[in-house]
């Protein structure tokens, strides 16, 4: 199971338009986004990329901070699926198509 993102903005037609694409990640990170963002990932479903860059921002500087790099580290899946900086990236490159499409909303499939 994962987490698929899409950034879409409605330009009047019968479906939104796809902006960009996020990818898709494993949810055995969700706990590591869940303490950055200090909510479930999947909460960002249909908010507004311009409102989503405020709490992108902070959680992006927490889990990349070297600081909380320990604490992170310890999260990640016994498995082998995913980690910390594949945890990051996510997040930042969420953050970055945000930026780069604030009239966009992000659409969460899981």
């Amino acid at each position: 199971m994962g987490y698929d993102i899409y950034l879409k903005i409605d330009t009047g037609g019968y479906e939104p338009a796809t902006v960009c694409e996020i990818g898709n990640m494993t949810s055995n990170l969700s706990p590591m986004w869940r303490r950055a963002l200090g909510c479930s990932l999947s909460h960002l479903d249909l908010v507004f990329c311009s409102e989503a860059v405020k709490i992108l921002e902070p959680a992006v500087a927490h889990i990349s901070d070297p600081a909380n790099a320990r604490e992170y580290e310890a999260m990640n899946p016994a498995n082998g699926w995913g980690n910390h900086e594949a945890a990051t990236r996510y997040l930042s490159d969420l953050l970055a198509g945000c930026k780069e499409h604030p009239k966009a909303t992000i659409h969460i499939s899981c």
